[in-house]
């Protein structure tokens, strides 16, 4: 069995654009990655020592995901690395929230869409402004391919129609 594994990245944003502090997000120019690579034995463990909060995070993402996607929590090896600063309003743990959930779709053949992504994160993160700037993401597989993924309209997505 060949180990599976994908990267994924995920830009910073910021929310805090005209008067309405936290009602739009804007996808920076400044990223982080994540690398899952499948484990068979149920554990998700970072490659190096990571906070806390960090692995409770990315748990908390990873048994959302398998409810949300109708699958058993599977486990993987974690890396994170990157430019998006912590604690700076740039979105670091969005970006590692919707890197989970992304780079675990990708591993388990896509069975969540676009938009149950984005409420998932959305949810996740408790913002609804904060995910939709990652997701799309950009994943780069053990081949280097990339796949970049549609546009989504966050408004479209989010907002109840009239």
């Amino acid at each position: 069995m060949s180990i599976r594994s994908v990267i994924v990245q995920a830009p910073a944003s910021t929310s805090n654009c005209g008067s309405g502090f936290d009602t739009l997000s804007i996808a920076l120019s400044l990223y982080n990655f994540i690398r899952l690579s499948e484990r068979s034995d149920g554990q998700i463990c970072p490659v190096e020592t990571m906070q806390e909060a960090t692995q409770r995070m990315v748990e908390e993402a990873s048994l959302s995901f398998a409810a949300a996607a109708g699958h058993d929590a599977t486990g993987f090896n974690y890396e994170i690395w990157g430019d998006v600063p912590e604690a700076r309003g740039l979105g670091s743990s969005s970006t590692i929230r919707a890197a989970i959930v992304a780079g675990l779709n990708k591993l388990h053949d896509e069975p969540l869409d676009q938009e149950a992504m984005i409420r998932l994160t959305t949810r996740l993160d408790n913002a609804p402004d904060m995910p939709a700037p990652r997701l799309p993401v950009v994943f780069v597989s053990r081949e280097r391919i990339q796949l970049l993924l549609a546009t989504v309209n966050m408004c479209a997505l989010l907002c109840p129609r009239r």
